[in-house]
């Protein structure tokens, strides 16, 4: 007797042992594809998304970009670094090694 897959399953058969004992490791849901893992045989590998598999734009979460307030205002990480004529990286790293949203706007480079 073979296992048959539900309609809707994010498992897969396992392309190396044929198992069906698999875990989802991520989705792309702009590329429609799927990474799994066996948990068998730990082979990792892909399949494609079907058709029926649509996800509605509520099941993704977009994140809000976090705001904060400069100069009497709200602005975006993005809005401040070109405000400021540096790279958004650049003002996203100093953040997080530390540094007041002042001494990341103004500091210079020194190198």
């Amino acid at each position: 007797m073979t296992e048959k897959l539900p309609e809707f399953s994010p498992k897969c058969r396992c392309t190396a042992c044929k198992s069906l004992d698999t875990t989802t490791v991520s989705t792309l849901i702009k590329k429609r594809r799927r990474f799994h893992k066996c948990k068998a045989c730990g082979h990792r590998f892909r399949s494609e998304m079907l058709d029926h598999e649509n996800y509605e734009k509520s099941t993704v979460r977009l994140r809000k970009p976090k705001k904060f307030e400069w100069n009497g205002q709200k602005k975006t990480i993005k809005e401040l670094a070109s405000e400021a004529g540096i790279k958004e990286k650049t003002l996203r790293t100093r953040l997080h090694r530390g540094m007041t949203l002042a001494e990341a706007m103004t500091v210079a480079f020194s190198g």
